[in-house]
């Protein structure tokens, strides 16, 4: 956390920046948004991890930003 309360944004990921990660409280479908939205409602749910990463390379691709790091998946061992 910063000094205001949100949370930090790694430096080397400017915004937006997305990041995707399994939503287990919306029926365990992937959810895809920008880094550091917490809103309900401000995020794209897809059914698989491989559409996850896929929209979120999209995404990031589009608004010509790096990859977003996984760090809730990664060491997760649930797939599709």
């Amino acid at each position: 956390m910063n000094q205001d309360g949100k949370a930090a944004v790694s430096s080397t990921c400017p915004t937006p920046c997305w990041e995707c990660f399994c939503d287990e409280s919306y029926y365990g479908l992937w959810a895809v948004r920008e880094t550091g939205e917490r809103r309900w409602g401000h995020c794209f749910h897809v059914q698989t991890r491989a559409e996850g990463e896929g929209l979120r390379d999209l995404l990031n691709k589009l608004t010509g930003t790096p990859n977003a790091r996984l760090d809730r998946t990664e060491t997760a061992d649930k797939e599709d």
